[in-house]
């Protein structure tokens, strides 16, 4: 066991804190914190820097340092495998690019915008730099406290977009684990309840359908009476495309990637779902020849 804890790391001063086998915590006058074994090789004494304490828990760096030990005893140049180990494992950043690449050609093009976006926006300020094999339950966990309660909706999103980040890397074998679960939300507060919008009374959707269809033909408009004709969710009617719709079998065929439950699903078109369908198509031809 080594001398030092989770505890006495963070609590950690200036200065050199040795854990013991070579392995120290350096502290500098500024707060910054980093690792660094002292290994003796063919009778020389060498001071290997192993990352910062944000790249490197207390049993990772044990872990490196009990690596590079052996890579000396078995007359392999330490340094140069501390090196080759760096550049196997990409940055949460790099595996952000890769991710995205590999994923994006079944995602709507909306969605996949957003999800770099929002990486970029939330998790790169504290993750982008670290190797995806470092990254554990509290970086996660403190990189959504800011937005957790104030943005749940959006710290739930951005909470999933690294999970899937993660999860690509462990099958890239970049990481030895999947995301974490549980463990990220330990500390963090009970988000706001979310709340529903007052629901139309049934007998007066009629005469609002109504009042949509004599009023000038908008996008929007257009959108909800849609939504309504289709019980469909705002989300998935913004997402939908022609290659989704089925006019002759009068199907909507809506991809795993646009529901809510990440399933496909098949709704069946009515025959005013139909004829707006039809409208709004030849209003999109007018549009282009005029």
């Amino acid at each position: 066991m080594g001398k030092l804890t989770a505890l006495a790391v963070k609590n950690a001063k200036a200065g050199r804190h040795g854990d013991g086998a070579g392995l120290y915590l350096l502290v500098s006058s500024t707060g910054a914190k980093s690792w660094m074994i002292r290994i003796q090789q063919n009778g020389k004494r060498r001071d290997i820097g192993l990352g910062s304490v944000a790249a490197l828990s207390l049993s990772e760096a044990r872990q490196r340092a009990v690596d590079l030990r052996k890579h000396a005893l078995n007359g392999r140049d330490p340094i140069a495998e501390r090196d080759r180990d760096k550049r196997a494992t990409p940055t949460f950043k790099e595996a952000v690019r890769s991710t995205h690449a590999a994923l994006k050609k079944g995602w709507v093009e909306k969605n996949a915008a957003a999800f770099l976006t929002s990486l970029e926006t939330y998790a790169y300020p504290t993750l982008g730099n670290l190797q995806v094999d470092t990254i554990e339950a509290g970086h996660i966990r403190d990189m959504l406290e800011p937005i957790w309660t104030t943005k749940p909706e959006l710290a739930r999103k951005v909470r999933t977009r690294v999970g899937q980040v993660l999860n690509f890397s462990h099958s890239k074998g970049w990481r030895a684990t999947e995301a974490p679960g549980r463990s990220i939300t330990v500390g963090l507060s009970k988000q706001p309840a979310g709340k529903n919008f007052k629901a139309m009374p049934y007998a007066a959707v009629p005469a609002f359908v109504q009042s949509l269809r004599e009023k000038a033909a908008t996008v929007g408009r257009q959108a909800l009476l849609f939504q309504i004709l289709t019980a469909a969710r705002p989300g998935e009617v913004r997402a939908a495309r022609w290659g989704q719709i089925d006019v002759e079998g009068r199907d909507w065929n809506r991809p795993a990637e646009t529901m809510k439950g990440g399933e496909a699903h098949t709704v069946t078109l009515n025959s005013a779902a139909l004829a707006l369908l039809e409208e709004v198509r030849e209003g999109a031809l007018r549009s282009r020849t005029n």
